[in-house]
């Protein structure tokens, strides 16, 4: 009896093993082509270039060395050098293996996840399954990419934005940071739990260094849902005071040590101005297609708002949306659109709690709604997995075309 629950627990661990080998050796394969493969123009029209900004930020790091450039969001570059230095190699090769370590790290933070809020959804089912199933959903959450509407646009990525971004490392480094984030608050306004409280402002503090595009649509979301749901509760005011603080105080150094000269740019107010010139000309089709499975689940499943978790989402999505509507950097970082990249982290968060709450309600969903669900979400899956390929072989990520045949 022993030897057979032994081998019941032991195929879904080596399932688990295999799986997990092998989203590291696809994210090694990435990175490495994208810092060793010649790239000759981030935004030319290549089709065999691996664009990506990893080249620009291991410069970075030597700038930063030599004190010619500060760095507001270091800790990608701090884990790259610190690798460089402990195991004696480049900071190029450093960056391959923090880099895939890191699509790694968020992976298993996803695999995790699923497991937490799914558990109870699958425990009719036997261990090898359940593994199976599960790991079915985290590759779902991790590859899908946005709608396409040939009419109004080819191109996947370009004037749209995807849940899932794989040519830029700073993203990658505070996405888990931002999940952690999430599912820390929540639960410590949920249980009042000391604990809770600690690790949501470490996983904070981790995120604004990874990335201070995250924290900019999570406080103002976090606040809402707080003084919406839970403002009676002492702990949560006294919590939401010491985030605010704390996050405000790195963001202004942050600001200040980065615009302190007249000519490093700023901030401005600029109504859909680099969105429209990312090359489209309709925003709410664009939000549409970027976000259509979730905006397609609220509609056909609106109690789905009731879900702490997701209603965080929305209210980061919407605030992403209107940070990237009306602001932009002044000067020579115009063009890069910087203020969108909230809207895209938190675009991956929503589609983590919509695919996640679609699998728990799913039984219970009319036929003819959870049918065109599971189809819009199979066509979004099919271009997230193509839009990867064509990464993996070697495409410009901004150029990547989809046409219904």
């Amino acid at each position: 009896m022993c030897k057979e629950n032994i081998k019941i627990y032991i195929a879904p661990m080596l399932i688990r093993i295999i799986y997990f080998i092998s989203i590291y050796l696809i994210g090694f394969y990435l990175t490495y082509h994208q810092i060793y493969t010649i790239t000759p123009n981030y935004i030319s029209i290549n089709i065999t270039n691996y664009a990506s900004d990893t080249q620009q930020h291991i410069e970075f790091i030597r700038e930063f060395i030599a004190g010619e450039k500060y760095i507001p969001h270091p800790l990608w570059h701090i884990l790259v050098k610190t690798y460089s230095i402990l195991f004696h190699i480049t900071l190029e090769y450093a960056s391959v293996v923090v880099s895939s370590s890191m699509l790694l790290f968020w992976v298993y933070l996803l695999y995790m996840t699923v497991n937490i809020f799914l558990k109870d959804s699958f425990s009719s089912l036997n261990y090898i399954s359940r593994e199976l199933l599960i790991l079915l959903i985290v590759t779902a959450i991790y590859t899908i990419g946005p709608l396409v509407y040939t009419p109004y646009s080819n191109l996947i990525y370009r004037g749209v934005g995807s849940p899932n971004i794989w040519h830029n490392v700073t993203l990658w480094m505070v996405k888990p940071f931002a999940l952690l984030s999430i599912l820390f608050s929540i639960w410590a306004i949920q249980k009042e739990k000391l604990s809770y409280y600690f690790y949501t402002l470490i996983a904070i503090i981790f995120s604004i260094f990874a990335k201070p595009s995250f924290i900019m649509v999570f406080l103002p979301s976090i606040v809402i849902l707080v003084l919406t749901k839970y403002h009676s509760k002492r702990k949560n005011i006294y919590f939401l005071f010491s985030i605010i603080t704390i996050s405000i105080l790195i963001l202004l150094y942050q600001y200040l040590n980065t615009y302190t000269s007249s000519n490093s740019g700023g901030i401005i107010i600029d109504i859909l101005g680099v969105w429209s010139n990312s090359g489209i000309n309709n925003v709410p089709l664009s939000i549409f297609l970027a976000l259509g499975f979730p905006i397609l689940f609220y509609a056909i499943y609106p109690n789905s708002i009731k879900n702490d978790f997701l209603m965080l989402a929305w209210l980061q999505t919407i605030f992403g949306i209107m940070l990237y509507a009306l602001f932009a950097e002044k000067g020579a970082h115009y063009l890069h659109g910087n203020f969108g990249w909230s809207y895209r982290i938190a675009m991956s968060i929503l589609y983590i709690f919509s695919i996640i709450e679609f699998t728990k309600v799913f039984f219970f969903l009319e036929i003819k709604r959870k049918i065109f669900l599971l189809i819009i979400l199979f066509i979004q899956i099919w271009i997230g997995i193509y839009y990867l390929v064509h990464i993996l072989i070697g495409q410009n990520p901004l150029y990547i075309s989809f046409y219904w045949s």
